[in-house]
Parts: structure tokens; sequence; C-alpha cells
């Protein structure tokens, strides 16, 4: 299989930024998550470089999230409402919105175990990718795991894209603005969040402010005085 022109014909043709969301989210509801918070980072004064999204679900160990990076490769069943079918649904989402993605998920004994893919090599590589992780230095999971856990001591898995490449949102702002439409995450997840079953948050910083929305419930916005890390 040319993986690159694989992923080329799933985001171009099915993925928006909304549905790359719905994939994650979706993902989070099946590993029975309570929480998933949405982070955007800056790479500029305004510029949106960094897209995180967390979960405090089951979590994946070393072995499952290898194979949950593996191209077409273990299909699980899906529910009726989910998007993909392929084995390909959250390495497409991803790469629909970045270049770069690493997930990072900490199991329930415990165990943190993180792995990085990137598009520009997928893509350059075509038929002869193989492996479904590459290391790099770049990326300290165990410190990335401790900034953007729900909690760092339970299990959970965090979704790290950069370098973003969708073109809908040119700043953090407008993208969580953008997400916090009623009409999208809080209109899918609505009895999951009506039942006090899932809460989703939206984080980002402001004038160097940190400042958090609860998504599909009014008058929920907290402020807290925080300097970024970035």
């Amino acid at each position: 299989m040319d993986v690159g022109r694989t992923l080329n014909a799933f985001t171009e043709g099915t993925y928006g930024v909304e549905d790359s969301l719905f994939e994650f989210l979706d993902n989070s509801e099946v590993a029975n998550a309570n929480n998933v918070r949405i982070y955007a980072r800056p790479g500029g004064p305004e510029g949106l470089n960094k897209i995180i999204i967390a979960d405090d679900g089951d979590g994946m160990t070393a072995v499952e999230l290898v194979a949950a990076l593996v191209f077409a490769g273990v299909i699980r069943i899906r529910a009726p409402h989910e998007i993909s079918e392929f084995g390909v649904g959250m390495k497409a989402a991803a790469f629909a919105l970045a270049k770069k993605f690493v997930l990072i998920s900490r199991d329930s004994e415990g165990n943190l175990s993180g792995a990085y893919l990137n598009l520009d090599r997928i893509a350059l590589e075509g038929y002869f990718y193989q492996d479904p992780t590459e290391k790099n230095p770049t990326y300290n999971y165990e410190e990335l795991w401790s900034e953007f856990a729900i909690d760092p001591n339970t299990s959970g898995t965090i979704i790290y894209l950069e370098e973003i490449t969708q073109s809908k949102y040119a700043t953090s702002a407008s993208f969580i603005a953008g997400i916090r439409n009623p009409s999208l995450l809080a209109l899918r997840y609505r009895a999951l969040i009506d039942s006090g079953s899932l809460v989703i948050t939206t984080q980002n910083f402001i004038k160097q402010t940190l400042v958090t929305h609860i998504i599909g419930v009014s008058a929920a916005r907290l402020i807290s005085p925080r300097r970024p890390s970035f």
C-alpha cells in the first residue's frame, strides 16, 4: 500500500477540522474517558502552531499504541455515528490538521508509551514506509505527559499535533472560538455532556492569560493567570 497516497485520499476527501476532532473524541468515548481537554498553542504572536487533545480514558499499552499507528492495521468495530472504517482514521485525522503527530498514552499499570509520525517522511517513502513510529529527540514524552495530561497519575491518552496545516483557523483564538460553536462538539456529544459522563474543555492563552472554557455548559468561563511554558 502506498501510505502517502492513501492518507492524501482520506484527508482531502473526508476530514475537515471538525471531522478530525470528532475522530479523536470518538476514540476517547470508546476508551471510557470522562474528561477531554483541547489545547491550542501559538507558534508566534497569534498563529496557531499546536493542537493537543488529552483524555483520561483507559489508555494504551506500548503494543496497543504502536498497533494504533499501523496503517490499515487492526480495525475495531465502530458505532454507526463514527467516521472512519478503514484503519486509517486517527492517522488521517491527525494529518488533516498537521505535519507532525505524537501519540502518548499511559496504561492502567502506569506504563507510559509514546510514538511519533511525520507526514513529510511518509510522503517521501511511499510504498517503502514500514515502521509506524520514528525516534525523535525533539519530543520528551514524559515532559509532554506531565504538561498536558488530565491527571498525570492516572491512565489516558494525548494527541499532540505540531506544524499545523489546516487553513480554516489562522489563530489559536479563532480555532477555540470555532470549535466552541454549539452545533459542533456540544451537539455531537450532548447526551454524554448532559448526563455528566463527559466534560469537554478548551484551553488557550489570550494576552498571556490562560483561558479555559467548558463546552456545552453555559456561562462556564474560567480564567486563571498563568504564563505559557512554550
